[in-house]
């Protein structure tokens, strides 16, 4: 036999065989992209839908918006503790779309509008990462990680706008043309006065300005167009019906100021109520990782994502699909491909996860039912004054009840801080909680009998001051007329 022959066989066969296990892992690696991008796809919207199908404040804003033909300044009668404070509407523009479409198209227009903002934010921060030559994998890791950190937030009830915007706010970043420079401006026009969310896009103007200074190593590149252009949001941010005092409220809406305003007014809220939880610490975890491999006109981006999402809650979503191209930008630039490819593959698997774990706020709770007792209740007593834990609940009656009023609702960074701290002492049941629900005339009280709060729950169902109805594990408690 010649051994030359018999050489180029055996070279031949496991070319073929090389041939054939790159096809099937090739093969296999596009199937598990594109399952896990139809999942990611397929998981944002059932979030969306839970969300959608949650009444919220947004409707009741909406609502008051459009029979007063304009932006209520005060917090208004239904908010009995604090009727004249200074209360802007917080998302006024998606609560007048959401209130528009509810009443023209019903849940389904509602549901719809949200599930198309989401989607268009994603497929922005897509774009985004196209551009700056992130492969498929990158794409999938970047997507998962906006959608692990936005889960929360929009099971919450602040809908997709702020996810947008934060979308809309890198790409015109990064695109340093005059038209979208122009389009930066309008969207902080478009944008004044929905709440911490306005304040995203000067703020990260400013990162990305600073960032090309640490670049460049030269200070006369603050005054260039760019820096104008953070002026001129800042700007924006003054034009709102309520001018300045938008402004300030916008400022202070935020989740940190809010608490140290409370910390303030009484020193014994520190430390116990003032903590950081998971999510950001594994945001900021995940951003120190990166922060030491980022390229300078990253770092002021990471450090400003790092601190607005201490600083509150709800812009941990928005930060998180602004940064997410980047952090993938740094993993491709450290990792070998088969790392990155595991990277993509579980971050969306996180992200699906979160998905499966998340529920709405009152998803266990028979949300009919508990309307109707409360309709019964407040009609019954001329009008309840209702505290709800947590707040949020609140938010969930006052758009179909219609006598209740509430003690605070979830806009409570807009509430003085000595409303805050009552309903902090009560639900916390410091020694003179009793005392407080006496001065605060609270005449209803709703509480999931798990979780947080099952000690008031328990105390209140030893009470024979307040009549207990059950519905699940919320239990709507009314005080007994004396």
């Amino acid at each position: 036999m010649n051994p030359s022959a018999a050489h180029f066989r055996a070279i031949s066969s496991l070319s073929s065989r090389n041939m054939r296990v790159a096809f099937f892992q090739q093969f296999a690696g596009r199937v598990v992209w594109w399952v896990l991008s139809v999942s990611l796809l397929v998981a944002l919207a059932v979030v969306v839908v839970r969300m959608g199908l949650q009444t919220d404040l947004e409707q009741w804003i909406g609502g008051r918006i459009s029979f007063a033909h304009g932006v209520p300044l005060t917090l208004g009668d239904r908010s009995y503790a604090a009727v004249t404070a200074p209360g802007t509407a917080d998302g006024w523009l998606s609560a007048l779309l959401a209130n528009r479409l509810e009443n023209s198209l019903g849940e389904i227009g509602m549901v719809a509008e949200r599930i198309l903002i989401a989607f268009l934010a994603f497929a922005i921060l897509s774009y985004r990462c196209r551009r700056s030559g992130i492969n498929r994998w990158g794409l999938l890791g970047a997507a998962g990680f906006a959608l692990t950190f936005s889960t929360g937030a929009l099971l919450q009830g602040s809908g997709g706008w702020p996810l947008l915007v934060a979308a809309l706010t890198g790409l015109l970043c990064e695109l340093h043309d005059r038209r979208a420079r122009i389009s930066l401006v309008l969207l902080s026009l478009l944008v004044a006065q929905t709440g911490p969310v306005a304040l995203i896009i000067p703020a990260w103007q400013i990162a990305v300005v600073t960032g090309k200074a640490l670049e460049q190593r030269y200070l006369r590149t603050l005054w260039e167009w760019d820096t104008a252009v953070a002026a001129a949001c800042i700007a924006a941010l003054f034009a709102t019906p309520s001018g300045i005092t938008g402004l300030v409220h916008a400022v202070y809406s935020l989740g940190f100021l809010a608490k140290f305003s409370l910390l303030l007014s009484d020193p014994n809220f520190w430390p116990s109520k003032f903590n950081l939880g998971t999510p950001e610490f594994l945001f900021i975890l995940a951003l120190a990782a990166s922060y030491r491999r980022a390229p300078p006109t990253m770092r002021p981006g990471i450090i400003l994502a790092g601190i607005l999402s201490c600083v509150d809650l709800r812009l941990l979503a928005s930060m998180a699909i602004l940064i997410a191209p980047g952090i993938a930008g740094v993993a491709k630039s450290v990792l070998s491909e088969v790392r990155y490819r595991s990277v993509g593959i579980l971050a969306a698997v996180v992200a699906l996860g979160m998905v499966l774990v998340s529920r709405p706020v009152m998803s266990d709770a028979p949300l009919s039912d508990i309307l109707a007792g409360l309709r019964s209740a407040s009609g019954t007593s001329g009008g309840m004054r209702m505290f709800c834990l947590p707040p949020t609940w609140c938010d969930l009656a006052l758009s179909r009840t219609p006598n209740l009023r509430v003690l605070i609702d979830g806009r409570m960074w807009l509430y003085p801080a000595s409303v805050r701290r009552d309903a902090v002492w009560i639900s916390q049941l410091e020694p003179n909680w009793e005392s407080l629900i006496r001065v605060r005339n609270i005449d209803g009280v709703v509480v999931a009998r798990e979780g947080p709060f099952a000690s008031l729950a328990s105390l209140l169902e030893l009470d024979k001051r307040w009549h207990e109805r059950r519905f699940g594990d919320v239990v709507l408690f009314v005080r007994v007329p004396q």
